[in-house]
């Protein structure tokens, strides 16, 4: 059994497609060893080694099963590279960056108003840049990486999530939501967590 100290869809995601229980149980700053450079508590538990992002939880555990998460080894760096791009990209601004300030904005109106709706304007558009990427590539391949379902489809989803949610637009973007429906119907992603 797996331990998650946090919720975190994508790791959920990757443990139920490869059929391992897990239990999510909250844990203290007080309780917990912190990762050194952000102070968050640990994310995931695999036989004694924490992990604290969700990145190098979803390269662990595509490393630890296998199939169906990561493809073959020659195949692995693009996987890789595809996993730590999107959760990367969500995580260190674009659309959380939208969330977080619209969530900031409900609590207290912000300084400068024109400020920061430029600054919503940009990550908007820096965020809208890559779902057309992502788009473009998607014309040309079923699967983010090596023609079928990895790892990096479950952190590619994530964040296309995450840019919904942050109000991106994805409907003209029609092979972003041809795959988007194909791995969002996975039973995996739509089972309840465990």
């Amino acid at each position: 059994m797996v331990r998650l100290y946090r919720e975190c869809r994508p790791v959920e995601w990757a443990l139920r497609e490869v059929d391992v229980d897990y239990f999510v149980e909250s844990i203290t700053f007080e309780e917990s060893d912190l990762e050194p450079v952000t102070g968050h508590p640990p994310l995931i538990e695999l036989e004694g080694m924490r992990l604290w992002a969700p990145a190098a939880a979803l390269d662990e555990l595509g490393v630890r099963f296998g199939e169906p998460l990561y493809p073959p080894p020659n195949v692995r760096p693009q996987v890789r590279q595809w996993i730590f791009t999107w959760l990367g990209w969500h995580a260190s601004g674009r659309f959380d960056h939208v969330l977080g300030a619209r969530r900031r904005m409900m609590l207290a109106p912000p300084s400068d108003p024109k400020r920061f709706e430029s600054e919503l304007t940009d990550a908007m558009e820096a965020g809208a840049r890559y779902l057309v990427a992502l788009n473009i590539h998607l014309r040309a391949n079923k699967y983010v990486v090596g023609g079928r379902f990895t790892v990096a489809d479950i952190a590619t989803a994530e964040s296309v999530r995450r840019a919904e949610e942050g109000g991106a637009d994805l409907e003209p973007l029609v092979s972003l939501c041809l795959w988007l429906g194909r791995v969002s119907a996975r039973d995996a992603f739509a089972a309840p967590s465990r």
